[in-house]
């Protein structure tokens, strides 16, 4: 009998852990690879939802700190463990400010492991940057 009590709670506890983790994921600070950028992107969407279009910024600082004007952004990505993309082709459509871009035209078609990839280049200086997000 008291098990019907026990097993609710469990998965409200569950529950509540997998929404933290998925707002946790909302806002992301990465060094890139060659460590020329510091990049912190945030979700327009929150929490995060599987099926819905999605719009991120991307904020971009350089090694000194300083924001990385007119950075030309290349977006990849998608289900390393399925093996496909994204099934829309995201891009970055603007600038905000120095610094900040818009990133729009994600889509997580499904639950599951997902990976954003950044090409970011300003100022003759090439480097990416990766983010994980679990849906």
């Amino acid at each position: 009998m008291k098990y019907k009590v026990i097993w609710p709670l469990i998965l409200l506890f569950i529950s509540l852990n997998l929404h933290a983790s998925a707002k946790d994921q909302t806002r992301q600070t990465r060094i890139s690879t060659n460590g020329d950028y510091t990049v912190t992107v945030e979700s327009w969407l929150q929490p995060l939802r599987i099926g819905r279009m999605h719009a991120w910024t991307a904020e971009i600082k350089d090694a000194e700190g300083k924001p990385v004007k007119n950075a030309k952004i290349k977006i990849g990505g998608g289900m390393p463990i399925h093996n496909h993309g994204f099934p829309t082709e995201p891009i970055m459509t603007r600038q905000i400010e120095p610094g900040t871009y818009l990133l729009e035209g994600f889509k997580f078609s499904m639950a599951g492991p997902w990976v954003i990839f950044l090409d970011i280049s300003a100022d003759k200086i090439t480097d990416s940057v990766a983010f994980d997000i679990d849906m």
